[in-house]
C-alpha cells in the first residue's frame, strides 16, 4: 500500500541543464514544502547533480528521444503518491517562497475546482514580445472558469498551463489523465476533459513562476505547426470554442503594448511573427494532407515523429 502523501510535484525533463538544481533549491525554501518530487528524465545527464538535497526525490528514467508530453506526465503521476499532483517544468522557477501554498489553495477552498494554474512572469532578459505574451495570458486577477463560461471566454475557457499547475488526483484519474500520444497542448486537452466533466479550472496569479523563452521566427512557426496539429486532431474543441478572433486580439494588444513603451523597432517584427504563427497554425490544422516526412520537417517536436507517438491518427 502506498504511503499517503498530500502533494507530489512532477517534473518532466528532457534537457534540464542548470535549471533543475536551482528549482530544487526553490523547493527547499517553500513555506509549504512538497511531500514528494518525481522527476521523469529522458536526458542522459542533468539530474544526478541535483539529487543530494534534503528532499524525497524519485527519478523515473525513460529512453532518450522517447519524450511525449502526455505520456511522461502520466508516468510521473503513476509513480507518485500525492492526492494533489503539481506539474512543473524544469525551467520554471518559483518567484516566491509561498508559491506552492498559493497554488494549491483554490483546491482547498472550492470542491468544484479540479485544477489550478499559476502565473508566468518573464525572465529579466525577455524580449518585449515575450513580456507582452506573458501579460496577455496571465493577468493580475484570479479567476475560476467552467462550462458556463464558454460563450463569454471562448477558447480561453480551456486555457491551462502545465508549466505550473496543480490537479486533484481523483479528478485526474476520473478523466483518464493526459491524452497520449500527443504532440503538445496536453494541458489544454486535460482542461477540456475536466470542464466536460463539470469541474472548474482556477487561475491563481499569486502562484507565480519565472518562465519565458526566446524563440526564433522559425521556432515559432514550428511550434504553431504543432499547435495546429493538436487543433486539427481535436476539431470538436474548435466547434465549441472557435479560434478566430483570439489571434487578432493578441496582435492588437501587442501593438498597443509596444507603442506605449516606445518599442518602435519591434513593431514590424510583431507583424512578421503574427503572419508566421498564423501560417504555422493553419498548415498544422491541415497536416493530414501532408506526408509524415513533411510533417516532421515542419514540426517543433521532431521526436514525436521518430517514435511510436507518430502513430496518432490525424482526423480527416
Amino acid at each position: 500500500m502506498k504511503q499517503h502523501v498530500e502533494v507530489s510535484i512532477i517534473i518532466p525533463t528532457d534537457q534540464p541543464g542548470l535549471h533543475l538544481p536551482k528549482l530544487l533549491d526553490a523547493m527547499l525554501a517553500q513555506t509549504t514544502g512538497p511531500d514528494e518530487l518525481v522527476v521523469v528524465n529522458s536526458s542522459v545527464d542533468g539530474v544526478s547533480g541535483g539529487l543530494n538535497r534534503d528532499l524525497p526525490i524519485t527519478v523515473v528514467r525513460i529512453p532518450p528521444g522517447s519524450f511525449d508530453h502526455g505520456r511522461a506526465r502520466n508516468l510521473g503521476a503513476k509513480q507518485s503518491n500525492g492526492q494533489v499532483l503539481v506539474f512543473l517544468t524544469h525551467d520554471a522557477l518559483p518567484a516566491s517562497n509561498d508559491w506552492l501554498e498559493r497554488l494549491i489553495e483554490p483546491l482547498k477552498v472550492d470542491g468544484d475546482v479540479a485544477a489550478v494554474y499559476g502565473r508566468q512572469v518573464p525572465r529579466h532578459d525577455a524580449s518585449p514580445l515575450e513580456a507582452f505574451a506573458r501579460s496577455f495570458n496571465y493577468g493580475d486577477e484570479p479567476m475560476v472558469k467552467g462550462r458556463i463560461d464558454i460563450p463569454r471566454l471562448g477558447i480561453k475557457t480551456f486555457f491551462f498551463s502545465n508549466v505550473c499547475s496543480a490537479i486533484r488526483r481523483s479528478a485526474f484519474e476520473e478523466v483518464g489523465g493526459f491524452p497520449e500520444p500527443i504532440i503538445m497542448n496536453e494541458d489544454m486537452a486535460l482542461a477540456t476533459k475536466l470542464i466536460a466533466a463539470n469541474y472548474r479550472i482556477a487561475y491563481e496569479p499569486r502562484a507565480a513562476v519565472i518562465h519565458s523563452h526566446a524563440y526564433s521566427l522559425r521556432q515559432q512557426f514550428n511550434r504553431y505547426f504543432d499547435i495546429g496539429i493538436f487543433f486539427g486532431s481535436n476539431r470538436w474543441i474548435r466547434s465549441v470554442a472557435p479560434l478566430h478572433g483570439e489571434g487578432w486580439s493578441f496582435l492588437k494588444g501587442q501593438l498597443r503594448f509596444l507603442i506605449s513603451r516606445g518599442e518602435w523597432r519591434w513593431i514590424s517584427y510583431a507583424f512578421l511573427e503574427a503572419v508566421i504563427k498564423y501560417a504555422g497554425l493553419q498548415l498544422g490544422i491541415r497536416a493530414r494532407l501532408f506526408p509524415r516526412s513533411f510533417r516532421k520537417k515542419l514540426s517543433f517536436h521532431k521526436q514525436f515523429w521518430l517514435q511510436g507517438s507518430c502513430r496518432v491518427k490525424l482526423k480527416e
